[in-house]
């Protein structure tokens, strides 16, 4: 925090200590940023200052990139039958309440008794989003929350995707019951596993 870093690899050159001084890392995890910020992409691009100021208060965090898409579990209807239907309603919640579970997800839906689906509809659009080009030239991101919620059809569209993805593409598949994912889609990814929060941590 001090930005006396010279002689520490990666972070002692003078736009690194700038960058050190205005992030003010607390953590190993917050060098781990730190790093990762300060490359040509997000430089080029002005994502550090986005970033430092929603870290800081300044200015909330939104969720909104056009580089950034997320498919998560809806209650299919005739109005809604993918996650671009009801994406401003899943960004408001979750920014009020980053730990929801899906169970709290279905309750701001008024859903409830209602089945939690990844449709093929989604696949569909998830092949139609990643076909763009990166709007900033860097890397395109797809979070897909409980990915486990795809039914069969889905599922076999998204191992498509996985096994022959867009150029600079990144999937993030968040779940809580990995072992109801196809075989064939975790062994084509990383697995980190995370563990529970306490109430006191959360």
């Amino acid at each position: 925090q001090s930005t006396r870093t010279i002689g520490l690899f990666q972070i002692e050159s003078p736009g690194q200590r700038e960058l050190v001084g205005k992030l003010q890392p607390d953590c190993f995890e917050d060098l781990i940023i730190d790093i990762s910020l300060f490359r040509p992409g997000p430089v080029k691009s002005d994502m550090i200052t986005p970033f430092l100021n929603a870290r800081h208060g300044f200015k909330p965090a939104q969720l909104i990139h056009p580089d950034l898409h997320f498919v998560f579990p809806i209650a299919k209807s005739k109005e809604v039958k993918s996650s671009d239907n009801v994406i401003n309603q899943f960004r408001t919640f979750f920014l009020e309440n980053p730990y929801i579970s899906l169970q709290d997800w279905f309750s701001e839906l008024d859903a409830e008794n209602k089945q939690p689906l990844i449709g093929v509809d989604e696949s569909s659009e998830i092949l139609h989003k990643l076909n763009f080009t990166s709007y900033e030239g860097g890397n395109k991101i797809l979070i897909i929350w409980h990915p486990e919620k795809m039914n069969a059809e889905a599922a076999n569209k998204l191992l498509k995707i996985l096994e022959e993805p867009s150029d600079n593409t990144i999937f993030i598949l968040v779940s809580s019951n990995p072992d109801q994912l196809l075989p064939t889609i975790t062994s084509r990814v990383q697995k980190i596993s995370v563990g529970i929060c306490s109430e006191k941590e959360i």
